[in-house]
């Protein structure tokens, strides 16, 4: 135990009493509206009424044939809708594996495993987005505050995975 005292669950004092209580019984339909990123999208959508404002969704695959129809860009971003922190990236300029990329879309889109409550009712498919990168190269959703601006790398070993 982290904290030396097993939590108050049903009468959270401090904060970090107060967020567990929230991941353990807070189930508002919201909460797994905005789990799924295609959901999350649609969402922001409604509430902003401005596509703009959204990264460019090129389209949705669950597997290679769903993938080959896609007109694909020179660089875009594969991620699942209903798990985190998988992606798969693609800078270009050759032509992407679409064989591979869909073998590892296909994966991701049966996974039935283990994973948070709220990604139950989200679309198993995945995400092609236009990689967004700056004049260096680099993702814009990596924290700027972790790059060392003359050479656009990462300053730690931690953040490593932010390269794309």
């Amino acid at each position: 135990m982290r904290h030396r005292r097993l939590p108050p669950l049903f009468a959270p004092q401090g904060y970090n009493d107060k967020l567990l209580h929230r991941l353990v019984f807070d189930r508002r339909p919201i909460l797994t509206r905005l789990a799924g990123k295609l959901e999350a999208r649609e969402h922001a959508l409604e509430r902003t009424g401005n596509p703009d404002l959204l990264v460019d969704l090129i389209g949705t695959a669950s597997n290679a044939a769903e993938l080959a129809v896609l007109d694909l860009p020179t660089a875009f971003i594969a991620k699942p809708n209903h798990l985190s922190g998988l992606t798969h990236i693609h800078r270009g300029p050759e032509p992407p594996d679409i064989a591979a990329i869909g073998a590892k879309l296909a994966t991701w889109s049966q996974y039935r495993g283990r994973s948070e409550w709220g990604y139950d009712a989200a679309r198993r498919t995945c995400l092609i987005e236009r990689l967004m990168l700056d004049q260096g190269g680099v993702r814009f959703d990596i924290v700027r505050s972790n790059i060392d601006r003359s050479n656009h790398e990462p300053i730690d070993s931690a953040h490593r995975h932010c390269r794309a």
